[in-house]
This record gives structure tokens, sequence and C-alpha cells, in this order.
């Protein structure tokens, strides 16, 4: 029991974890505030989780953030706008009764494809060094031939959403949590998820 409370005991590691997780939340989600740099801000936040176990995750993330700022912010704008295009797609078509249903199932795919390659583009622009179209082709191969992994991840990203449809009272009592470290909690389960991808890679892997 004494163990449990040194600095190496697990409470300890546990609490460090804990408020590093809070402290990049916090640099996400200021990293966020442009809205046009959202983008930029997931790469920096996946990297600084790839290269946790180097230590200094904060430091990573304001280096990393500059680093791929250019790339981070066109794959940013690019799915932002194509996510945008589809939402307003949909408004549409809901509005044309079921005489369109067909259109409405290829937009509902073409959503899916556009969560897919989401799920692996800014993991990749973490990850590797690549062009803007090579990535997202990337990330449109790996979200079809790693399908249940991309499965996986497209819930992970979903679950404020359907927390908020199941419970909306327990979404509402857990929003403070999700602002407080909801965003990086996310982002680390996939990351853990994208390592078992991209460990059967080759090359291209950025230098630390």
């Amino acid at each position: 029991m004494k163990s449990l409370f040194q600095t190496d005991g697990l409470l300890f590691r546990a609490l460090t974890w804990l408020t590093e997780l809070m402290a990049l939340n916090l640099c996400f989600l200021i990293g966020c505030l442009p809205v046009f740099t959202i983008g930029v801000s997931i790469t920096a936040l996946y990297a600084s989780l790839f290269f946790r176990e180097e230590g200094g995750s904060l430091r990573r993330f304001f280096r990393e953030f500059r680093r791929n700022f250019r790339q981070g912010l066109l794959l940013g704008l690019l799915l932002g706008t194509l996510g945008l295009l589809l939402l307003l797609d949909g408004r549409f078509l809901g509005q044309l009764g079921e005489g369109y249903a067909v259109f409405r199932y290829l937009l509902y795919l073409a959503g899916l494809i556009w969560l897919g390659v989401g799920c692996y583009a800014f993991g990749l622009t973490a990850r590797y060094e690549n062009t803007v179209v090579r990535t997202l082709k990337n990330a449109l191969l790996l979200s079809i031939s790693m399908l249940p992994r991309t499965v996986l991840m497209v819930l992970i990203d979903l679950a404020p959403l359907l927390m908020l449809l199941v419970s909306p009272e327990l979404f509402g009592r857990s929003l403070m949590l999700w602002l407080l470290v909801g965003f990086a909690a996310c982002a680390y389960a996939k990351v853990w998820v994208l390592r078992s991808v991209f460990s059967a890679l080759p090359g291209g892997e950025k230098e630390t």
C-alpha cells in the first residue's frame, strides 16, 4: 500500500498522466480557437501522443504545431469544407422527400468515407512526411483496408454525439469532463489504434 503513494507508484503515475492529458487538452482547445487551425491542432495533439514516451509532450505540441502548420491547415480546410458540403447536401436532400432516398444513401456512404479518411489523415501527417494529396490517398486506402479499426476510431470520434443521443442528461453532467480531458483522451485512444496500423507501414517516419 505504501508503494502506491510513492513517486514511481501506480497512483502517482496515473495522476501524472491525467494531468498531462488535461494540459494537452487545453493546448488543443487553444490551438482550435481561430477555427481554421483545427487541423493543425489535431495533428500536433496526435504527434505529442505518438512520441509521449520521449517526454516533453507540451513542448512537442507547440513544436509540431509550427512544423505541421501548412500541412495541417490544408488538410483541415479541405476536410472541413468537404464535411460542410456533405452537411448542406444532406439538409437539401432531406427537404426533397422520399423520392430521393437513393441519393441520401449515397450521401451517407460519402459521409462514412469522409469520417474514415479523417481518422487517418491527421495521424499520418503527425507520423510521416508526405504531400497532402498522398496523405489523403493513403488515408482512404487505410480506411478501407483496415475497416474494423476504422469503425472503432469512428465510434471513438462519435462518442460524445452518441452519448448525447442516448442520454442528454448524462451528456450534460459529463460535459465539463469532456472539456477538461475528453478530446485528448479520445485522441490517445485513437493513437493506440493507429500504432497497430502504422507499425506495419514501411519507412517515411518522421525524426523525433
